[in-house]
């Protein structure tokens, strides 16, 4: 891992589609490496930061969700995956800002290359699509005019 100053990472993940690794452990499984994607229309401005997973549990995501909700990724659109992923938009979580930059700071995030912006366009529409996603989270990706429809 290249060792970047903090205020290089903050700029290139605080952005729409700002990517990074980071270990992180979800309920169901052990802490592994993970990739992040920064959802956010305007996350330098917003003290809240709606981060999405990709998920290599392609087949069994599209069991459980909608495939509106769902954006499958292959390797060869984003080189930053090992396998074709999906990001379960109804699956983004709500951070503080201060714990994302907490983790700048206290380097336990890798910075990758950014999410392309026709992959980020398919996850807005996603969020769009989602049921459970709250409206507040919805509005920090699609503005507040989209969330009012």
């Amino acid at each position: 891992m290249i060792d970047l100053p903090a205020d290089v990472v903050r700029n290139k993940i605080l952005v729409p589609g700002g990517a990074f690794r980071k270990f992180h452990e979800f309920r169901s499984e052990g802490e592994k490496p993970r990739l992040f994607f920064v959802l956010n229309e305007c996350p330098e401005h917003d003290q809240v930061i709606l981060l999405a997973t990709a998920s290599t549990q392609v087949k069994k995501l599209k069991t459980k969700w909608p495939l509106e909700v769902l954006v499958e990724i292959n390797i060869y659109e984003y080189k930053e995956l090992d396998y074709n992923s999906v990001i379960n938009c109804e699956g983004a979580r709500a951070y503080q800002k201060s714990d994302v930059e907490r983790w700048i700071y206290n380097k336990q995030i890798e910075p990758v290359r950014c999410l392309p912006s026709h992959i980020l366009e398919k996850v807005k529409k996603g969020i769009a699509n989602c049921k459970v996603l709250a409206p507040m989270d919805k509005e920090l990706v699609l503005g507040k005019e989209e969330t009012m429809d």
